[in-house]
């Protein structure tokens, strides 16, 4: 994904920014997530969900001089973007509407649920993959280049696999446009959509693992669209009358597989709905997220970013706030 870099390069500016200026350290931080939150917020056009991104995963302190510089460097990125690429969203869908009876639908609220519970699982298992993918690739290939060779290689394959069976390559490069015909209703078989929701995570690992400069963010997309169009495809096999189309179940497992994998419910929630546009969708989504972060977090309590800082003997604090329920006057 182009999602990575652009973080890492904006994160980067705003951190040399600060050392120039010979900065104190919690200046040098907030201008390193004033830098990531204006990178994702040009790249897809949310300025909510980038600052939310800010907020919920880099600042250790939200306060009015850490917030600030956030939304204005959010906001400058945002115009700037738009004044670039154009005012639209990120993927544009067809008009998606729950009605308050399908809403309400005990049915269909449990299988919000249900694929939380999978978002939950996929998103374990794609961080898994991942530090599995980062310590077997350089441990059976010292060398770089072969390393890089033999992770290329694999991809190569499964590329010309795809290519061979059903005339498109689906996983190669961001997946954009993997994502946008899920969305658009074009793929709908639910066998698919299934080897395309594992192949994903495979081959995103094995990019990753044999040295390959990226992100995660996008490949996360894939996966929640895959594997919520898989999810819904499956009830409508089960029930062809299911009121709620594949492309709302795959919008609704981008969020819970982005919630489930980064820990962030927020941003997952804000940038789901900023990048479709369509407010009608909030609620499965808060279901689906919160039941994703909820089981990803029983099975393990670092996030897909912080699980690769302890690989390699750098944890994170899990306490980045004072409990305030915990905080008692010297009378008290």
């Amino acid at each position: 994904g182009r999602e990575g870099p652009i973080v890492q390069i904006g994160s980067a500016i705003g951190s040399a920014v600060a050392q120039f200026s010979r900065l104190p350290s919690w200046q040098r931080i907030t201008l390193l997530a004033a830098g990531a939150s204006a990178g994702i917020s040009a790249t897809f056009n949310t300025p909510l969900g980038a600052v939310l991104f800010a907020l919920e995963l880099i600042l250790p302190e939200i306060s009015a001089r850490t917030f600030l510089p956030v939304v204005i460097a959010t906001g400058s990125a945002t115009y700037v973007g738009r004044v670039v690429f154009g005012s639209y969203p990120a993927f544009v869908l067809p008009e998606i509407y729950f009605s308050a009876s399908e809403m309400d639908h005990i049915f269909n609220l449990g299988s919000f649920v249900v694929l939380g519970l999978l978002s939950g699982l996929v998103a374990w298992g794609f961080i898994r993959t991942l530090l599995f993918a980062g310590e077997v690739m350089p441990r059976r290939f010292p060398n770089e280049y072969m390393r890089a060779a033999a992770g290329f290689a694999g991809i190569g394959i499964a590329l010309f696999l795809f290519a061979h069976f059903t005339g498109h390559y689906y996983i190669i490069g961001g997946g954009y446009d993997a994502i946008a015909a899920i969305l658009e209703g074009h793929v709908t078989s639910f066998a698919l959509l299934a080897v395309l929701c594992l192949a994903q995570v495979l081959a995103t690992s094995l990019s990753i693992g044999s040295g390959a400069s990226g992100g995660v963010f996008a490949p996360m997309l894939f996966i929640g669209a895959a594997l919520g169009g898989a999810f819904g495809a499956f009830l409508h096999m089960v029930d062809k009358s299911h009121g709620i189309g594949i492309p709302d179940y795959a919008i609704i497992g981008m969020a819970a597989v982005v919630g489930g994998g980064t820990g962030a419910a927020m941003t997952a929630i804000t940038m789901n709905f900023e990048m479709t546009r369509d407010y009608n969708i909030i609620v499965p989504l808060i279901i689906a997220v919160a039941v994703s972060i909820g089981l990803r977090r029983a099975l393990m309590a670092d996030n897909i970013f912080s699980a690769e800082l302890v690989r390699r003997g750098r944890p994170v604090p899990k306490d980045r706030y004072s409990n305030l329920y915990l905080v008692r006057s010297a009378r008290e």
